[in-house]
């Protein structure tokens, strides 16, 4: 009369070990995705932050540039204008 009954739990806790076994490979699969996503976002995002740097270095030395280029051409115009006046005031003499 017992028998069918221990068959029975014999079955079901075979059927729990089996779902739990199928729930941790599952879990373990879910955090190694997880793991390998979280790591590969990070990496991209050290890149990607990396090159914003080096992209904001290289226009600030454009920017540098620039200005060194107009103070340059600013001095120029001065020079030529104080060569100017130089002249005109010798020709006044």
């Amino acid at each position: 009369m017992h028998e069918p009954l221990l068959e029975r739990i014999r079955d079901l806790e075979r059927s729990n070990r089996w779902w739990k076994s199928a729930c941790a490979i599952l879990a373990a699969a879910l955090l190694a995705v997880l793991v390998s996503g979280v790591a590969w976002v990070g990496l991209y995002g050290y890149h990607a932050l990396a090159a914003n740097q080096e992209a904001l270095a290289v226009e600030r030395a454009r920017a540098e540039e620039m200005r060194a280029r107009a103070a340059a051409d600013a001095a120029r115009r001065q020079a030529i204008e104080a060569q100017r006046k130089a002249q005109k005031d010798a020709e006044a003499k």
